[in-house]
């Protein structure tokens, strides 16, 4: 248990960086590593991911907390979008979740990979990743649908374990809104996104899996502690990088690393 420990709590420290940093969320890290890990320590393999997203989803909620004073602080939220998307992302979010918990444990693996490898190939080949203005869009003449794009983002992001950063950040790009902003909105919308995921995968999670000492419905709870423990440390220090590191760089740091992760989450049994 120790060894298990060790291994989330420096997981939850990468993740956490990245969280603030990209507004990407611990999920791109702590699902594939919990779901690689679990399985030497006696969880069956096809319960697994189903674990390791909720324990994400979980971990997330909390350290949201953390980023977001951060993001506060340094004024890269934009209010008014987080009030047009925030009922339609969490009920997205809840529908991912009942979703997830009835689907075959290497189909959600695949579904993991697939938009992973989608959303890095776009925003590494797409033009103009510099910023253009720093100045905030007028969400009144957005044409894409943003409330349908709510309710698909927090479906997915459930069915992967992610706040939806990992969808949310790309969206908001495409709507010419800064790096800065994009990650900062994000991490907001992202909060009521995991603690709906979270609660429904401890409801479902009591009824569909065998009582452990370790897990509160599909949450694996010392994984939870050792993840978030590390959150306190590396959320501020990723808000504080988003700050200073050139925007173009973080839009390609972002999309190279979903292209690993996904590209690994492929091969795990």
């Amino acid at each position: 248990m120790l060894s298990l420990l060790i291994i989330c709590f420096l997981a939850g420290s990468l993740g956490a960086i990245l969280q603030g940093m990209l507004g990407i969320g611990t999920g791109i890290i702590i699902v594939p590593v919990l779901t690689f890990i679990l399985p030497y320590y006696h969880f069956h393999p096809e319960q697994t991911i189903h674990i390791a997203i909720a324990t994400s989803m979980a971990a997330i909620t909390i350290n949201s907390v953390t980023a977001l004073m951060n993001h506060y602080r340094y004024q890269t939220i934009d209010w008014k979008m987080f009030r047009h998307l925030v009922v339609f992302c969490t009920t997205g979010s809840g529908i991912g979740a009942l979703l997830a918990t009835f689907l075959n444990g290497h189909f959600l693996k695949i579904i993991f990979s697939i938009f992973l490898i989608s959303l890095a190939s776009w925003l590494l080949f797409k033009k103009n990743a510099h910023e253009t203005s720093e100045s905030m869009p007028s969400i009144e003449e957005l044409t894409i649908n943003i409330k349908w794009n709510g309710l698909r983002i927090g479906c997915l992001a459930s069915l992967v374990g992610s706040a939806g950063g990992i969808l949310m950040v790309p969206f908001l790009r495409k709507l010419q809104y800064p790096m800065r902003y994009a990650v900062g909105t994000s991490t907001l919308i992202g909060l009521p996104i995991a603690l709906t995921g979270s609660l429904i995968y401890i409801v479902l999670g009591m009824v569909k899996i065998p009582v452990s000492p370790f897990t509160i419905g599909y949450i694996h709870w010392p994984a939870l502690l050792a993840i978030t423990t590390a959150g306190l440390f590396g959320a501020p220090l990723g808000v504080k990088l988003s700050t200073r590191v050139p925007a173009v760089v973080l839009q390609r740091l972002f999309a190279l690393i979903m292209l690993a992760i996904s590209l690994n989450m492929l091969r795990i049994k």
